[in-house]
């Protein structure tokens, strides 16, 4: 059922180019980088529905690495992810959950970034919502996932060699943990995820890595 769900909301939001499900005389999506939950929902009522926004687009919600060395909490800590938790400098669950109520309750849909292709490639990683996790060892509890569940580093010798690509973590490029998406265990996880945002009144994604 979980997989069901999810494949019709994919489905549903692959076809957003040529219908997005817009309230009427609403359009165009603006994208919140970094935003407070609190501040979006703000920004809903105050301005993007009164103005006839369509959409509003959010960073990932899920928890993600706190860095502070050599920057302090850069924008890029988001794609660090820990967990599926959604806790972040945004806000925890009932934060994005109010959020997304407010602004459909004013005509403008939540899209939300996704980050399920990989995972934080930091040492030891503290979470924004407490978690811990270790790049180098492949290991994150509070899924969990650990070292069998990513594809083995190796170089991409050639970016339309399809196999490679799809199955190869680009350790030369950004040494980040790569999931292994053929795993049903793996799959699953996600999938939980993003259903989980559905529940909450996502409207959709924008899948990024």
């Amino acid at each position: 059922m979980k997989l069901f769900v999810v494949f019709l909301a994919l489905v549903a939001f692959t076809r957003g180019q040529f219908n997005p499900y817009f309230w009427p005389n609403h359009n165009t999506i603006v994208y919140l980088l970094d935003w407070k939950y609190s501040d979006v929902a703000l920004e809903c009522e105050n301005f993007l529905g009164p103005k006839g926004f369509g959409g509003v687009q959010v960073s990932s919600p899920s928890e993600n690495a706190i860095i502070t060395d050599p920057y302090n909490r850069p924008w890029w800590e988001r794609f660090h992810v820990l967990s599926y938790i959604i806790g972040s400098r945004s806000g925890n669950q009932d934060d994005f959950a109010d959020m997304t109520a407010r602004c459909n309750k004013c005509g403008v849909r939540v899209f939300v970034d996704a980050i399920f292709n990989e995972m934080g490639g930091l040492p030891d990683m503290v979470g924004t919502a407490g978690s811990t996790g270790d790049g180098p060892s492949r290991t994150f509890p509070a899924v969990p996932y650990d070292s069998s569940n990513f594809h083995p580093p190796c170089p991409i010798q050639s970016w339309l060699h399809a196999f490679i690509v799809r199955n190869c973590e680009n350790a030369d490029y950004l040494p980040v943990p790569d999931l292994d998406q053929s795993q049903d265990y793996v799959r699953e996880q996600i999938v939980t995820y993003l259903n989980n945002l559905i529940s909450l009144g996502a409207a959709g994604f924008r899948i990024l890595h």
